[in-house]
């Protein structure tokens, strides 16, 4: 049974907030976008989890382009809620793509200032994300927190929490 089942239907556990588009850089190469982002901006968090890597976030389910647009919709969560129930909610979405750790760089680099304070979560198929070597699976986290922030893998196997926002990336159609 999901936490879903538990909780009651999706309108009550998760919440639209606003959509923002983004741009992906015209100089975006996917096999070392990690590295060139953790170079550029890794001095901005207070962490920065050494874990991800363009090794270990090689497989999405999918791959950014250069100049490409998207919109990244924002969700708050208002129940706890599992992984599962996240990414059953967002592929009934129209136009859904999961770009996972890469979309989050993307985001924070076009956005930054406008980001929830919190934490925010950027979702990939379970069978695509890296596996930790005691099993657990990781999920890119954003722990906005201004000057402090964080950036590092949680759990897909935990459940997610009140008011952590959820990025759902969409084609631009």
């Amino acid at each position: 049974m999901t936490n879903l089942a538990k909780g009651g239907t999706m309108e009550k556990r998760i919440v639209f907030v606003e959509s923002i588009k983004v741009k992906v850089p015209e100089d975006y190469n996917h096999k070392e976008r990690l590295k060139e982002f953790n170079q550029k901006y890794r001095q901005e968090f207070s962490f920065y989890d050494d874990l991800i890597t363009d090794k270990n976030q090689r497989k999405v389910s999918y791959e950014l382009k250069p100049e490409e647009e998207c919109i990244a919709k924002l969700y708050t969560i208002k129940h706890s809620i599992s992984s599962e129930d996240l990414i059953s909610f967002l592929e009934k979405q129209k136009n859904v793509i999961f770009p996972a750790s890469h979309g989050l760089t993307v985001l924070y680099e076009n956005e930054r200032k406008r980001l929830p304070q919190g934490l925010i979560v950027s979702f990939d198929r379970k069978e695509n994300l890296w596996v930790h070597p005691g099993g657990s699976h990781g999920v890119a986290v954003l722990k906005n927190q201004g000057s402090s922030s964080e950036f590092f893998l949680g759990f897909f196997e935990d459940p997610w929490n009140v008011n952590t926002s959820v990025i759902g990336f969409y084609k631009n159609n």
